[in-house]
């Protein structure tokens, strides 16, 4: 079934962590975190965002807290990893970015490698990796929206972050990757509003993920 369009949000993960103490914990194959006696779930929070030590690139979005006694994160989603410990586990706070009208990416293609020789019948050919390309947005302008401005800044100061695309369906499905704002513009005209043309220059994998 087609996914509508209304409701999609982008999100920019925080720099630091929200909670700043490592947490020793151990993990199921299962949309749970069982967590050992040392754990406590002060500092974190619904909606957060879930960064292990092991699986640097991976994030995972906090569905509900079980509560101090049960010392129990459910999450969206199953984890990305297999083993049964995690050295540390930070939370992240996110800032939706507001406004957009439309946007367009992920979306790149690899490199097309010429692999011919004397001996080819026709063009041979291999692909080099893979380029996830850019992330273009257009929104309308709001000086004082928080996204915008940390967008702003993030392009500013030439910072690396990682971004989630939130898909709007029940199952929760989105995407997450690391990129640059490249690029945040304005544009205006008689009888018309300001509009605001931002771009994500990713670094790195796009992953596709259900429960973000």
């Amino acid at each position: 079934m087609a996914m509508e369009t209304q409701g999609v949000q982008i999100l920019r993960l925080s720099s630091t962590a929200d909670v700043s103490t490592s947490r020793t914990i151990d993990i199921t194959a299962t949309a749970v975190i069982g967590v050992g006696a040392s754990f406590v779930e002060a500092g974190f929070s619904t909606g957060m965002f879930l960064l292990l030590s092991e699986r640097s690139t991976d994030f995972y979005r906090i569905k509900s807290l079980a509560g101090a006694a049960s010392s129990i994160i459910n999450i969206y989603g199953n984890f990305r990893t297999t083993g049964t410990t995690v050295a540390s586990l930070w939370g992240f706070g996110s800032t939706f970015i507001g406004e957009i009208t439309d946007f367009t990416g992920p979306g790149g293609a690899g490199a097309v490698i010429d692999i011919t020789s004397i001996q080819s019948t026709a063009k041979e050919k291999m692909i080099g990796l893979r380029d996830e390309g850019q992330l273009s947005m257009t929104m309308n302008f709001v000086a004082t929206d928080a996204g915008q401005i940390a967008f702003i800044s993030d392009r500013a100061a030439r910072t690396k972050r990682t971004y989630v695309l939130k898909f709007n369906d029940a199952a929760t499905h989105g995407c997450d990757f690391q990129g640059y704002a490249m690029q945040f513009s304005i544009a205006g005209a008689v009888d018309n509003k300001i509009t605001a043309n931002a771009v994500i220059e990713i670094s790195g994998a796009v992953t596709y993920t259900t429960g973000v």
